[in-house]
């Protein structure tokens, strides 16, 4: 994955294309349909645009493309003809993946700086990408005698089980989690990983052998990695990389927040990507969080950072400004300050991730100095 596109600059390439087409020419746009991971986003979106589309009016699809078609329009369309099929299903499902997850924040605009979350687009299922192929963890279940290239679905479980050798040959996978759920996945080596709510892993089919088993983390996950001294277990994120032999830790890193790393058990080395900062070797109860151009390592009781796998919220002594913004990623809600007096204060609470969202401001309206209310789906921070 290394000699790629960088997975989060690849976001930023499909985001421009959207806002400003005419930055790219038809070179530039056939290189990045010849992107593995540009393709995967494409199906995702196809899925993301299918269940909008139950939900949600959309802006005139076909029309954006026809724009950024026009802009491009090749010299030699007896060469480009393939590409052209392919880039434009991709790009009209990328426009409306995009002007769709924006829309709500659009809406807030008149007052960004009271708003700590914004919702996103909701997503009903767990997305599972591969080989080219998207489905839904409840489709691929349904057939449970069937197999996504290699991957199959036992019980709440994804694991990846090739078939023949072509299963082999399939480069990549991708689960997306939306909000309210927490997936739990076996990769092919017999690591287990727990992805959050709001966060994709990106990881190889099969494991190469003699090569470092390399991992790619949008979001929050927690790890048990099966040891394998000749090849380290390497997690990537946009902002840090962590490298193991055989260990269990949890890393957050969500857009807009301080990525972390927390260790229960095992060793790991963490860096800051493009840092000069020496990277950190942590120590079982052990937690690493970015700070700007540095980094800082301090003792912790791990399960504050590893419970959401268990379906709790744990609070112990965190901001009301960090609970919140939690709670909107949790149910997809947008969350809105009309008042910093209390935002600060530090609270200590737990909670079931099942209940309802009614049911869990209630309990935090007993505790905290403010009042929390729910506004259609906003949470209101008085």
């Amino acid at each position: 994955m290394s000699n790629k596109i960088d997975h989060y600059e690849l976001i930023d390439k499909v985001n421009q294309a959207v806002t400003s087409p005419e930055s790219f020419d038809p070179e530039e746009m056939e290189q990045l349909m010849n992107d593995e991971e540009f393709v995967s986003l494409y199906k995702t979106a196809v899925d993301l645009r299918r269940v909008s589309l139950e939900h949600s009016s959309i802006p005139d699809i076909k029309e954006e493309f026809h724009k950024f078609e026009a802009a491009h329009a090749p010299t030699q369309r007896n060469t480009r003809v393939i590409w052209m099929s392919l880039a434009a299903v991709a790009a009209a499902c990328v426009v409306a993946l995009f002007l769709l997850m924006g829309r709500e924040k659009r809406q807030l605009n008149s007052n960004d700086d009271s708003c700590l979350y914004y919702a996103e687009q909701s997503i009903d299922d767990i997305i599972i990408t591969s080989g080219g192929k998207t489905v839904s963890m409840t489709e691929l279940r349904k057939h449970s005698e069937e197999r996504l290239h290699g991957v199959i679905v036992k019980g709440d479980v994804i694991e990846y089980q090739p078939s023949d050798l072509h299963d082999m040959e399939i480069t990549s996978s991708t689960i997306l989690v939306p909000q309210g759920k927490v997936a739990k996945i076996v990769l092919p080596d017999g690591s287990r990983v727990w992805l959050n709510a709001r966060s994709s892993l990106l990881y190889p089919c099969q494991f190469a052998k003699g090569r470092p088993r390399e991992v790619e983390l949008k979001g929050e996950a927690f790890f048990e990695i099966t040891p394998d001294k000749s090849r380290p277990f390497i997690v990537k994120t946009g902002q840090l990389t962590t490298r193991v032999l055989g260990t269990s830790f949890n890393i957050r890193s969500y857009q807009g927040e301080q990525p972390s790393v927390t260790l229960v058990t095992g060793s790991v080395r963490v860096s800051a990507n493009g840092a000069s900062a020496p990277s950190s070797i942590l120590r079982p109860g052990e937690h690493w969080t970015m700070l700007d151009a540095t980094s800082s390592v301090t003792s912790v009781d791990t399960d504050i950072y590893t419970c959401w796998r268990d379906g709790l919220f744990y609070f112990d002594g965190q901001p009301l400004r960090d609970i919140m913004i939690e709670i909107g990623r949790w149910y997809n809600m947008n969350v809105i300050l009309g008042s910093n007096e209390h935002i600060n204060d530090r609270l200590h609470f737990n909670g079931e991730r099942d209940k309802s969202v009614e049911e869990l401001i209630e309990q935090m309206n007993m505790i905290c100095n403010t009042r929390i209310v729910i506004e259609d789906n906003v949470l209101k921070v008085y």
